[in-house]
């Protein structure tokens, strides 16, 4: 049962009051920081190794620990690692507190106040599930010389929210002592779902992976889909959506001939992507001769065999529309 004390004129104050009073306030923080997100490292706390790689630097921050207490470094640390006699050992925070402050001579004995501060340890092994140690850093070390070989702080745990979020807008910030991006994650083997009417994206975009879309409008950049992309089947001719369907034909032609071999008519521009190759030894030359007449183009398509003996061919072509 949650009670919060009710103060009224004339009331008796005990010690208990007013530590019920602390203590009401200090269980709600708690259970915001429990339950409304998850505990581990809320902001700063980065580790890094000074010049002399004799001891890490720390940076001020705060911490959340399993029972959403918060764990609070006012200002940036130096942590000496000078007594580690093995290695790896593992940089952790976790909050103490200790009683301070004793009262003066006139008054009863006992201390005034509970100092809550950071404790900075390190520990020969990775904090388990159950530990009250946040993961800051894990260090390898030179035990004989006493310094810090490497750094690594990947496995640091970050708090994050326990359910939905609801927000007007959000704003991703980057890790200074990784220099890395700002990233969204889904989950091992998760679908990761955007749901907008509108979706606008300002900058660059990679996409690793297969891209399937319902409908591309706009204006494609110069080079944006090249012959290179094409060859290694990145964009195959039947993702094109704008190429009509393409036309096939096998045949001969006689040495030192030419041949028609396909029309295609049209009232405007047509873009033909073509292909004609020999199929038996051979040379030969194609080319699409255009030609206006009663308001109509028609585009022929013309096969000359430079070879003195007859040859095959096998030709391809499809049309990209204007629109």
């Amino acid at each position: 049962m949650n009670k919060r004390l009710n103060y009224f004129f004339g009331q008796f104050l005990k010690e208990k009051d007013f530590q019920d009073e602390q203590s009401y306030h200090i269980n709600a923080l708690s259970m915001h920081n429990k339950n409304a997100h998850s505990w581990g490292i809320a902001s700063g706390l980065d580790a890094s190794v000074d010049k002399s790689r004799k001891h890490v630097i720390l940076d001020d921050g705060m911490a959340i620990d399993r029972n959403g207490r918060q764990i609070i470094l006012e200002k940036p640390l130096k942590i000496d690692i000078s007594k580690a006699s093995i290695s790896p050992v593992f940089l952790t925070i976790s909050l103490n507190t200790t009683q301070t402050d004793p009262a003066g001579p006139d008054e009863a004995s006992g201390n005034t106040r509970i100092l809550e501060e950071p404790f900075i340890e390190l520990e020969k092994s990775m904090p388990d599930n159950k530990s009250m140690n946040i993961f800051l850093a894990e260090l390898k070390l030179d035990t004989e010389n006493k310094t810090i070989l490497s750094i690594d702080t990947s496995k640091r745990k970050i708090i994050g929210l326990s359910e939905d979020i609801k927000a007007k807008s959000i704003t991703f910030t980057s890790n200074k002592q990784l220099n890395e991006n700002p990233v969204i994650k889904g989950a091992k083997d998760a679908h990761l779902e955007i749901r907008s009417r509108k979706t606008s994206i300002s900058g660059d975009m990679s996409i690793a992976g297969t891209l399937t879309a319902g409908k591309i409008t706009g204006v494609l950049d110069r080079n944006t889909v090249g012959i290179n992309q094409i060859i290694d089947e990145s964009i195959s001719i039947s993702k094109i959506k704008s190429a009509k369907n393409m036309v096939t034909a096998e045949g001969s032609i006689d040495a030192g001939e030419e041949k028609l071999v396909a029309v295609e008519e049209s009232n405007t521009h047509l873009f033909l992507v073509t292909s004609v190759i020999p199929t038996t030894t051979g040379k030969i030359e194609w080319n699409w001769q255009t030609e206006y007449d009663n308001n109509k183009l028609s585009y022929r398509l013309i096969i000359k065999n430079l070879s003195n003996k007859k040859v095959k061919y096998d030709l391809r072509y499809f049309d990209i529309s204007e629109k």
